[in-house]
């Protein structure tokens, strides 16, 4: 007689258990997928940096084996071809491509980047890219100039030239607030000569980003005219945005702009909108200076002296008392010059360029003893000493003390053995010492 098998019955519960557990398993083995991904994008960058190509080619293709469809692992395998075929055959030869194979796996890269995000401005910037590489390597193949057809930059462009600035512009209109984007644009359209399109875009990365250092196009000592007028522009347009930030830099930028310029007026209204919001002396002594550069001297010292009444850091107090000075000097308003240029000594005592103003001014105020002091105390200073003991001995002489314009012209004998003028000046002056020992 057979006896009964016993009956094994799931319950509810341990199905959902069973299947919690699968999910589990399931997803650590994603987690730890993507984990990977990322470490091979990494490795990958690292290499990229290093200048190893092919590892970093092979780390990528890696992290876009493990995640298909990994976005950061496709932009950059495309890097690495930009840079292969931009740079020296060396960088292929790694890779163990010619131009050709290297040129249409990125070309496949960017289109698959594109189609699947269609709005990073990323993408669009990387065909941009692409194309200025493929451009530099065409360019090689070619026995032609554009220049010589048209004199015309918008004429000369090439097929390549039209699509970079095709994309980046499409990179700045799905993202506006792009600002690298647009001064990336803005620098191409500026190397190929198209200067009207380029002071456009330069004009509205600056009224989007009005600080001054997140564009390189200003980085320049002297920028060209028409960039600094595309800066004045989208300063102007980024006051007038709604919720505008930082208004006091915009207007000060603004208002060094129009200096530079030479438009004194407006760079006076502009740093009055400035004081109307902070920090009044700072900005009292600039519209000051922009009169003073105007010509208008009677304004800028009444403006000067407005600055001073108000608190302001040691710098600028200092600026204002010298150039307010400089001002009431050539104005002939010597006494008043020196008081200022006395207060200025207070705040920085060695400052050679108002000892020397004082030294001068003491010196037409028949004052010579404290004109000799003050000339004495710059030439001790360890700034463009041999320029303030020039000025010490030409003291001596202009007073008829060629016995005491001895001892700095020594000096500058020491300072410069080779220099024929100050040999010649030390004999001149032994001879006019002598010359009174005889009379």
């Amino acid at each position: 007689m057979k006896r009964p098998g016993k009956r094994i019955v799931v319950t509810g519960s341990a199905r959902r258990g069973v299947l919690a557990g699968f999910l589990l398993v399931l997803a650590l083995s994603w987690t730890l997928v993507r984990l990977g991904a990322v470490e091979l994008r990494t490795a990958g960058r690292q290499a990229f940096w290093s200048g190893r190509l092919r590892d970093a080619l092979h780390h990528y293709r890696w992290a876009e084996r493990l995640s298909p469809g990994d976005l950061g692992a496709e932009e950059g395998e495309r890097e690495v071809y930009v840079s292969a075929l931009e740079g020296p055959p060396a960088l292929l030869a790694q890779l163990g491509f010619d131009s050709d194979e290297a040129a249409r796996s990125c070309g496949e890269d960017l289109a698959e980047l594109v189609e699947a995000a269609p709005l990073n401005p990323e993408s669009w910037s990387g065909i941009s890219e692409f194309y200025g590489a493929l451009k530099t390597r065409s360019q090689q193949k070619r026995a032609y100039s554009l220049d010589s057809i048209s004199a015309r930059p918008e004429e000369n462009l090439e097929p390549e030239d039209v699509v970079q600035i095709r994309a980046l512009e499409r990179s700045v209109e799905v993202d506006p607030n792009g600002v690298y984007y647009l001064d990336t644009l803005g620098d191409l359209a500026w190397g190929l000569g198209l200067r009207t399109l380029s002071a456009a875009v330069y004009r509205d990365a600056v009224a989007i980003a009005p600080s001054l250092d997140s564009h390189p196009f200003l980085s320049a000592e002297h920028p060209p005219p028409e960039l600094v007028t595309a800066a004045i522009e989208g300063l102007k347009a980024a006051l007038r945005r709604k919720n505008a930030v930082n208004r006091e830099d915009v207007y000060r930028n603004l208002g060094g702009f129009e200096m530079q310029m030479g438009r004194f007026s407006e760079a006076r209204e502009a740093f009055r909108g400035a004081e109307s919001l902070n920090r009044p002396g700072y900005y009292l002594y600039f519209q000051g200076y922009a009169e003073d550069r105007a010509g208008r001297s009677d304004e800028a010292v009444r403006l000067y002296q407005k600055a001073l009444a108000h608190e302001m850091d040691p710098g600028t107090q200092y600026q204002t008392e010298l150039s307010l000075a400089g001002l009431l000097e050539q104005m002939g308003r010597h006494q008043e010059a020196a008081d200022h240029l006395r207060a200025a000594l207070i705040l920085r005592p060695r400052d050679p360029r108002a000892l020397v103003a004082l030294g001068r001014i003491c010196e037409s105020l028949g004052l010579l003893e404290e004109a000799e002091d003050q000339y004495v105390r710059a030439a001790r200073s360890n700034v463009d000493r041999i320029a303030l003991l020039v000025n010490l001995v030409a003291f001596y002489r202009r007073v008829g003390r060629p016995d005491q314009a001895l001892v700095p012209a020594r000096e500058l004998m020491e300072l410069q053995p080779g220099e024929e003028v100050y040999r010649q000046q030390l004999a001149q002056i032994q001879e006019e010492i002598n010359r009174a020992v005889r009379y």
